[in-house]
């Protein structure tokens, strides 16, 4: 009886298999929206999901490259590097399935990440506000603000023709501009109080000593993790400690703002970290 009931699973457990993935949507990664900026004279990655073994075509313009997906429904290409320009059309096709974005610029792409100094708006200082009424030819993605015990493939956020809001990426993003005179795109990614540590991947632990022993500890703390469970339960707005809280945990950051934006090209980075480390000094220089 066993035996039969756990070959009547197995073979449920097949069929829906067989019909998630017949029904599997085509995808795009998170930073591939209308309105996009793809990072100029350097080969541009794209990826997604879709169903397994399915063929994916995509194109730029007048460029077009296929891949098709794994088992697991993920597929990965290349496009070969623009020059600067736009706005241009951006397909990727699926079978019968079709995502067209219109609105796609070539031009230089930046993450601008960090803590309070990275993410302080720009409303209360007079001399960057002003900058708004020349600003032009920017476009900003601001990731949604949360926290994950594991790796992310997507992040929350979406393009807008419009700057950053924040008042270190869009003076970087207006002087960038108005220097080159080419499409900027910024990827804002901070969160205010957040240490160094919260946006550090896992496998630096095979680099670092100190992370390493921050690492071990936090996997460790049991006690640690249902208390983050418990803030991220909360409904509504959390109180400002509970907040600052999970912002000051190693790795859960990286996980939820920054894996899913990993593979997309861009030109660089522009970290602005404060005081939050201020307290780890000492025994970082221990080793």
């Amino acid at each position: 009886m066993n035996r039969q009931l756990l070959q009547v699973i197995s073979l449920l457990l097949f069929f829906i298999s067989v019909s998630f993935c017949a029904n599997a949507e085509l995808k795009l990664g998170s930073p591939f929206q209308e309105h996009m900026v793809l990072q100029r004279d350097m080969s541009i990655n794209v990826w997604g999901t879709a169903e397994a073994g399915e063929k994916i075509t995509i194109t730029l313009e007048n460029d077009e490259v296929e891949t098709t997906t794994d088992a697991n429904g993920r597929w990965k290409a290349v496009l070969p590097e623009r020059k600067a320009g736009g706005p241009y059309a951006f397909t990727v096709k699926s079978g019968d399935e079709n995502i067209t974005f219109t609105d796609v610029m070539v031009g230089e792409v930046w993450i601008c990440s960090g803590q309070s100094n990275m993410f302080m708006g720009y409303g209360g200082i007079p001399e960057i506000k002003a900058l708004e009424k020349t600003a032009e030819n920017i476009r900003s993605f601001t990731v949604d603000n949360v926290v994950a015990f594991e790796e992310q493939d997507h992040v929350g956020g979406s393009w807008q023709i419009a700057p950053p809001p924040s008042a270190v990426a869009f003076a970087f993003a207006y002087s960038l501009q108005k220097d080159i005179d080419v499409p900027v795109g910024i990827i804002k990614t901070a969160w205010g109080s957040s240490s160094l540590e919260g946006w550090m991947p896992r496998d630096m632990t095979e680099q670092l000593p100190h992370f390493k022993e921050i690492m071990d500890e936090f996997d460790a703390d049991a006690d640690k993790h249902a208390k983050i469970d418990s803030i991220l339960a909360l409904e509504g707005k959390r109180p400002r400690n509970a907040d600052i809280y999970i912002r000051r945990q190693p790795n859960i950051i990286y996980n939820a703002m920054m894996k899913g934006l990993a593979p997309y090209s861009c030109r660089g980075i522009v970290w602005y970290q404060g005081e939050a480390n201020g307290g780890t000094m000492e025994k970082m220089l221990q080793y």
